[in-house]
């Protein structure tokens, strides 16, 4: 496999994993606990809140973790009252090449 069909399948993967955690964020109300998704292939982390309650916070799970900055850190002091934000940590838990047949082109 070649370098740029390797970096095309990890693209590919990408996607796939952030339409699998923004469909999952769907069912998500503000002020819920972060929900935990994993599965033989896949570990992620989903959370919905105010952007006052998503920073200066551990998010981990599964051997991984990021800790988010103060929320006036992540968005620079600017007023965001009556929005949402979500976050999604995840991790692929499989070869590149497994992945293979799930990213080539589906036949006309």
């Amino acid at each position: 496999m070649s370098p740029i069909q390797s970096q095309n399948i990890a693209k590919q993967t990408l996607h796939l994993v952030n339409g699998v955690g923004n469909n999952l964020l769907l069912s998500k109300e503000l002020y819920e606990k972060p929900t935990a998704f994993n599965t033989k292939s896949l570990s992620m982390v989903l959370d919905r809140q105010v952007p006052s309650k998503i920073g200066d916070k551990l998010i981990k799970n599964a051997g991984m973790g990021i800790f988010l900055p103060p929320s006036n850190v992540l968005f620079g002091g600017k007023r965001t009252k009556g929005s949402s934000v979500s976050t999604q940590v995840g991790k692929c838990h499989v070869k590149v090449t497994d992945l293979t047949p799930l990213c080539q082109p589906t036949p006309a």
